[in-house]
């Protein structure tokens, strides 16, 4: 371990810092302490901040539930934390939420559904390779049209979804109603990206007079190419998985713009071309 004095801001999550026999070191999440002194492991090339010298692994075992999701009332927040880059400790150690979920959790703190809340987290506060940022669109009008008309299935295409056509499938989103004998509604959907073989995936139960969610949850299906044709094209129940990832997970009152617009950031949908309804 080496006590270092942080100098320089080189990118985010990356800094520069020298020690007292003017060594330096490149520091992942060294900016967080620029003008400050830290404590560092020197790990090759980059060095790592010691409250960060950890395998995530052992946290999301310790304290996640089946998904590997951690409860929000495990996790303190820390000073240094702020807006749109939160960090908490645990354990005397630091973690960030998973990058897909960093807006989502602003959403929830902002109103007042972090402790009915459990995340998935991250030892990274950047996402270091990923897609372009698209945009997402406003699905609710179709979700309550279907609704409405007693529809289970819904597909809604974006611009993107022309790269399916050669597997003869019309669209690369679907929605799924399921209406309860309670007369609650479960929403599952999935979107494809590309030619990926995974999908974006929603669920969420609303109270049976459409006021609010009751829950919310979000995650990766990890399948074949082939599952998620037959999901698309025939709107079979649910793919064969490779394996799931949960990234986040709220229970109770949920105001129902609210979780329309955790759902908008969550899918990568650009814009909506048409609608295609299927009655069941």
């Amino acid at each position: 371990m080496e006590t270092v004095q942080v100098i320089k801001y080189i990118l985010p999550g990356i800094a520069l810092g020298k020690d007292r026999n003017e060594k330096k070191y490149i520091i992942l999440n060294g900016d967080l302490f620029l003008n400050e002194s830290c404590d560092i492991e020197i790990n090759g090339k980059f060095s790592t901040l010691k409250v960060l010298t950890y395998e995530i692994e052992y946290f999301i075992n310790k304290y996640g539930d089946k998904d590997g999701l951690i409860s929000t009332n495990k996790l303190q927040e820390i000073k240094k934390s702020k807006a749109f880059d939160r960090i908490f400790c645990i354990e005397d150690k630091w973690c960030f939420p998973s990058f897909p979920i960093k807006k989502l959790v602003e959403i929830i703190i902002e109103n007042n559904l972090w402790m009915d809340t459990r995340i998935s987290i991250a030892k990274t506060r950047f996402r270091v390779i990923g897609r372009a940022t698209v945009f997402g669109i406003d699905f609710k009008k179709a979700i309550f049209k279907a609704i409405e008309n007693g529809i289970s299935k819904t597909h809604l295409y974006s611009s993107n979804f022309k790269e399916w056509t050669d597997l003869g499938v019309f669209a690369d989103f679907l929605i799924k109603l399921t209406f309860t004998k309670d007369e609650t509604i479960e929403i599952n959907a999935w979107q494809a990206i590309g030619r990926e073989e995974n999908l974006f995936f929603v669920h969420g139960i609303l109270d049976k007079k459409l006021n609010f969610f009751t829950h919310i949850d979000f995650a990766y299906h990890h399948t074949s190419i082939n599952e998620i044709q037959k999901l698309l094209q025939n709107g079979k129940d649910k793919p064969v998985l490779d394996f799931k990832e949960k990234i986040l997970r709220i229970d109770g009152e949920i105001n129902l713009e609210i979780g329309f617009e955790l759902m908008k950031l969550f899918f990568p949908l650009d814009k909506l071309v048409d609608e295609y309804y299927q009655s069941v």
